[in-house]
């Protein structure tokens, strides 16, 4: 199995002090969101919009002092799965045909949005294990008390949280 229960910690780096970790719980989970809500919502091919939410997140990440080695290893495993995904993005129709091989076919669109969707989920990617490893779980369920999520979501997400424990 690839995570061992008993020791898979989703919190690695919330012990630290550093200015990212003095925000209040619910402004990080608060910038989180906004960040991948904004990532998710650029339309295709805005390079240097998601270069500049790139620099974002890697201030962050420098800001937080987050362990990189995790982040990364976590982040390929979470990319494997989304992977599968990507590879269907590439066959788009639209845009100068660059390949073709029967009815798999790619093109210059195929390849901007799949260039899109695979930053896009990177940086979003990226964002939100920033905010699991850097705030502890009880912290970010206070959180979404706090931001008034609805009761049975936080509780189902709760439950969640004692099964890997």
């Amino acid at each position: 199995m690839l995570m061992h229960v008993g020791s898979f910690h989703l919190d690695v780096d919330s012990k630290r002090a550093t200015p990212w970790h003095s925000l209040a719980p619910q402004t990080r989970l608060l910038c989180a969101l906004l960040s991948v809500f904004a990532i998710a919502l650029t339309p295709n091919g805005h390079w240097w919009t998601w270069a500049v939410y790139g620099l974002g997140v890697v201030s962050v990440m420098l800001l937080a002092q987050v362990s990189l080695l995790v982040l990364l290893r976590r982040v390929a495993i979470e990319f494997a799965f989304i992977g599968t995904v990507l590879l269907g993005t590439l066959f788009q129709r639209g845009g100068e045909l660059l390949w073709s091989w029967g009815w798999l076919q790619i093109t210059t669109e195929g390849l901007v949005v799949l260039g899109s969707v695979t930053l896009k989920a990177l940086l979003s990617l990226l964002t939100l294990n920033v905010l699991i490893l850097t705030t502890s779980v009880p912290a970010l369920l206070h959180a979404l008390t706090l931001l008034r999520t609805p009761p049975l979501l936080v509780a189902i997400i709760s439950l969640n949280n004692k099964m890997l424990h």
